[in-house]
């Protein structure tokens, strides 16, 4: 029962369009233990749990800064303060994402759970293909015709993201992740914004980081009203 509550989790957390292959930044302590799931594609993303695991045990949070973990030839174009601002923007969705149900805390404690993540790849959004191929018919097709080989639409930004979640108390890792989002077409957003790809597909995870936890505790007060 455990295990197909925790494929049905990591659907909501980790089911994203095929990507490129991922690119191991350095940031989590042990890259051997990622595999797929059988809920993801292994093109989708990497995990690990550990098998002693209980999300619904866990309901404060402590959120570090995001960390900048980029390969050193990076996109240039995007100015390094900007990427320190999509940090500082990813931290503030995954606080804002699970305040309204879960404590979030500064220091160590039991129940406490702390989640450490780094960007370690940003796409930019290409603004003016993005509208080309949103409106003009040939645009269309060529954006399919990339999509169907690269997982991506001509002009849609992307980034890649590696995450853990540890005891507070313990530092025992009890959930590794390592994947790539793209942005989506046809979507409401400025199309000027140079990272508003980014910042959607961080949006997301930030959404399913609490998604995840949200699965064991519903399951945890179902059973407690039962």
């Amino acid at each position: 029962m455990k295990r197909v509550l925790l494929g049905i989790a990591l659907v909501f957390v980790f089911s994203v369009p095929a990507v490129a292959e991922l690119r191991d930044s350095g940031f989590l302590r042990d890259y051997s233990k990622l595999a797929p799931h059988e809920s993801i594609q292994s093109e989708e993303g990497l995990i690990w749990v550990d098998q002693e695991f209980a999300p619904a045990a866990y309901s404060k949070f402590m959120v570090d800064p995001v960390e900048l973990w980029l390969a050193a030839d990076y996109d240039e174009s995007i100015p390094l303060e900007d990427l320190q601002g999509l940090c500082r923007f990813f931290r503030d969705a995954v606080v804002k994402a699970m305040a309204d149900r879960y404590e979030i805390v500064d220091a160590p404690g039991p129940g406490v759970a702390r989640i450490q993540t780094a960007i370690t790849d940003v796409q930019p959004t290409g603004p003016v293909s993005d509208v080309i191929s949103a409106v003009i018919p040939i645009g269309i097709v060529a954006s399919w015709g990339k999509k169907a080989v690269t997982g991506k639409g001509i002009g849609v930004g992307e980034a890649s993201i590696e995450a853990v979640i540890n005891d507070s108390m313990t530092g025992k890792p009890l959930l590794m992740y390592q994947g790539r989002r793209v942005g989506h077409k046809y979507t409401e957003k400025k199309e000027s914004k140079k990272l508003g790809d980014p910042e959607m597909v961080l949006n997301e995870w930030a959404e399913a980081i609490r998604q995840y936890f949200d699965v064991f505790h519903d399951l945890n007060e179902n059973q407690a009203k039962q």
